[in-house]
C-alpha cells in the first residue's frame, strides 16, 4: 500500500490563495538523499494557525496547536488502525519574524535548514511524487554542502540552548542517516548535555524509542554515553559504566550493550535467514518460530512503536532488573528508575517489568528438570504474552554471558526449554495457556450452591490449571474434581 502523502492537499490550499509557502527541514533533506518520507513541514509567513485548522477540517484529520504564541500547529491524520503510527504528520508554522532566511537560522542542523518554494515542486511532479531540484533548494547556512560531506552540523552555538532536545535529536539523527557529526558540534552537545533534562520525559523518551530502532542499537546508546547524554535519558544506566558486569567481563553497560546487540541480531536473522544468531539457543527458537515471532515483534502496545522496539528498551534496563527473582521487584526498580524517568505508559513499563522479571525463569529451568505443562500455564498465567519477550531476553542474556563459539553445558537444555516455552504460546496455546473452561462460575455457582466471591475465582483459576496440566479432560472430570474442592474446601 502506498504512503498516504499530505503533501497534495498543502499543495491544493495554496496554489489558489498566491501566499509565499515553503516546504522546509526533513522532506527536502530526504528529497535531496533520495530517502522516501511523508512527514511534512511547511513554513508560511503568516496564519500557519489558520491554515492547519482548515486543512484539519477539511479532510478529516486532527488539528493540534504545538505553540500559539509562535504560530506552530500540526494536522494528524489517525492511523488506520489502533496501535500504529499516523498515516502522516504536517507541520504548518509561521516563518521567524515573518522571513524565511531568519526561519532557516533558527533551526538545529544545516541539513534541517533547507527550503523549497511549494510552487516549484508543482513544476517538478514526477512518478512518485514532486520531486526537489537541488537548483530550487534556498540554502543559507551551508547544509547541501553537509548533505555532500554526510556531516551533521549545528546550524549556531546557540541552537541546543534554544531546545536542548535538539542534541538527542542530533545523535538519532546522525545514526538514521548514516552521517557523522561535526567536531564542534559534538564538543557543543556534551558541554550542553545536562541541559537535556530541561525537556518534558515525553519527548526524550520518543527520541529514545526511534535511536534504538536504528541498527546497530548499542552503538548509538554508547555515542550518548561519549556526548554525556546518557545520565539523563537513563540515568541508572549512566552508572553501569563503572559497575562490573554480572558475567562476560567488562562493565555493566558493557554487558547491556550485549544483550541490546543480541536482540538486534535475533531481529536481523528472523528478517533473513541467512544472518547468523549470536547463540545456538537463538538458532533454534528463530527457526522453529520465525513467523511467529516475527509477527509477535511486530505488534504494537502502544504509542506507535512496536514490540521489538520495547524490547530494545529492555535490553538496556536488563542491568537494573537483572537480579529481581520475581517480576513484581523487576517492575519496582524500572518504574522507580529509568523506566519512571522515561515516563512510560501502563501497558509499556508492565511489558518491560514483566519480561525482565522472569527472564531468568528459563536458566532456572534449564538446570531443573522443567518446565511442564502446569509449569507452563503458571508462567503465561502471571507473566501474559510478556512472557514470550521474557524468553527472548533470556535468550540475550545468555549469548551476551558467552561468546557464540563458547559451548556451555547448559546451553542446548536453554535452547530446549525456550522452544518448549514458545511452543505452549504459540502452537498450544488453548491447551495449555488458555484452555477453554470445561465449567464457568455460573454454572459451578448453581451446582455447588456457592455465592459469588473470590473462591469461585480461586476454583476457575486452579479448574483451569488442572485442565492444562492434562489431569482433567472432559466436563465429567472437571465436575468431580470441583466436587472434591468444594468437599475439602467446605461449602
Amino acid at each position: 500500500m502506498a504512503a498516504f502523502d499530505p503533501l497534495p492537499f498543502v499543495q491544493a490550499r495554496f496554489a489558489e490563495r498566491g501566499e509565499d509557502v515553503w516546504l522546509v527541514g526533513g522532506r527536502v533533506r530526504d528529497g535531496l538523499l533520495g530517502r522516501p518520507t511523508v512527514d511534512t513541514d511547511v513554513v508560511v509567513r503568516a496564519g500557519a494557525l489558520d491554515h492547519a485548522r482548515a486543512l484539519a477540517a477539511r479532510h478529516g484529520a486532527a488539528f493540534v496547536p504545538l505553540d500559539a504564541r509562535r504560530g506552530i500547529a500540526r494536522v494528524v491524520w489517525a492511523p488506520e488502525r489502533p496501535g500504529l503510527p499516523p498515516r502522516a504528520v504536517l507541520d504548518i508554522s509561521d516563518a521567524v519574524h515573518g522571513r524565511l532566511h531568519d526561519d532557516l537560522r533558527a533551526r538545529d542542523f544545516t541539513v534541517n535548514a533547507l527550503a523549497i518554494p511549494l510552487a516549484a515542486l508543482t513544476r517538478t511532479e514526477g512518478p512518485r511524487g514532486p520531486r526537489i531540484r537541488p537548483a530550487d533548494v534556498v540554502d543559507v547556512t551551508g547544509g547541501r554542502a553537509d548533505l555532500v560531506a554526510r556531516r551533521l552540523r549545528m546550524v549556531s552555538a546557540g541552537a541546543f540552548v534554544a531546545d536542548p532536545l535538539r542534541m538527542l535529536r542530533g545523535v538519532r539523527l546522525a545514526a538514521q542517516l548514516g552521517f557523522d557529526i561535526e567536531q564542534g558540534t559534538a564538543a557543543a552537545i556534551s558541554q550542553n548535555a545536562a541541559a537535556l533534562a530541561m525537556p518534558a520525559a515525553e519527548r526524550r523518551r520518543d527520541e529514545l524509542m526511534r535511536l534504538l530502532v536504528q541498527d546497530p542499537p548499542e552503538w548509538h546508546v554508547e555515542r550518548l554515553s561519549e556526548l554525556s547524554l546518557l545520565p539523563a535519558v537513563l540515568p541508572v544506566l549512566a552508572g553501569a559504566a563503572t559497575r562490573p558486569a554480572r558475567a562476560g567481563g567488562g562493565s555493566a553497560l558493557a554487558w547491556s550493550m550485549r544483550v541490546l546487540d543480541a536482540i538486534a541480531r535475533m531481529e536481523a536473522t528472523l528478517a533473513d535467514s541467512s544472518v547468523p544468531p549470536p547463540s545456538a539457543a537463538l538458532q533454534l527458537v528463530t527457526g522453529r518460530h520465525r513467523g511467529a515471532l516475527t509477527r509477535f515483534l511486530a505488534g504494537g502496545l502502544s504509542g506507535g512503536y512496536p514490540r521489538s522496539s520495547w524490547l530494545r528498551l529492555a535490553a538496556l534496563l536488563a542491568e537494573n532488573g537483572e537480579s529481581s527473582t520475581d517480576h513484581h521487584a523487576a517492575h519496582a526498580l524500572c518504574m522507580s528508575s529509568d523506566a519512571a524517568s522515561l515516563r512510560l505508559g501502563h501497558s509499556e513499563s508492565q511489558e518491560i517489568s514483566v519480561a525482565l522479571g522472569h527472564a531468568h525463569q528459563l536458566v532456572r529451568w534449564a538446570t531443573s528438570t522443567g518446565p511442564d505443562r502446569r509449569q507452563l500455564h503458571r508462567y503465561f498465567r502471571s507473566a501474559g504474552e510478556a512472557g514470550v519477550s521474557a524468553v527472548l531476553l533470556g535468550l540475550a542474556f545468555d549469548a551476551a554471558d558467552h561468546p557464540a563459539s563458547q559451548a556451555t553445558a547448559i546451553a542446548a537444555q536453554l535452547a530446549v526449554v525456550a522452544d518448549r516455552v514458545l511452543d505452549a504460546w504459540f502452537e498450544r496455546h488453548a491447551q495449555i495457556v488458555s484452555p477453554p473452561l470445561l465449567l464457568d462460575g455460573r454454572t459451578i455457582m448453581a451446582r455447588f450452591e456457592l455465592a459469588p466471591g473470590p473462591r469461585i475465582g480461586a476454583l476457575i483459576r486452579d479448574l483451569r490449571e488442572a485442565q492444562a496440566s492434562g489431569e482433567i479432560r472432559d466436563s465429567e472430570q472437571a465436575y468431580q474434581w470441583v466436587l472434591e474442592a468444594v468437599r475439602i474446601g467446605g461449602s
